[in-house]
């Protein structure tokens, strides 16, 4: 999976729809976060792998959230 990422990519590819966020409700923040990574890579490389998700990807989820990337773990 790609590492660097322009603004206007992660803005192209990561940002939650609001279909995406009705999916979080009643969801812990840890959850949130975890769950909303996972969705948004899967969507963009078909595949599940949590160590592979980009560090500025999970930073720009966690900020739609209101969420600390450090909950990820």
């Amino acid at each position: 999976m790609k590492r660097q990422w322009t603004d206007s990519e992660l803005a192209g590819r990561w940002t939650l729809t609001h279909d995406e966020f009705e999916l979080l409700n009643h969801r812990t923040a840890k959850s949130r976060l975890a769950f909303s990574a996972m969705l948004k890579f899967f969507e963009n490389e078909g595949r599940r792998e949590k160590r592979e998700v980009p560090q500025v990807a999970l930073s720009y989820l966690g900020e739609q959230l209101d969420v600390p990337a450090a909950k990820w773990c």
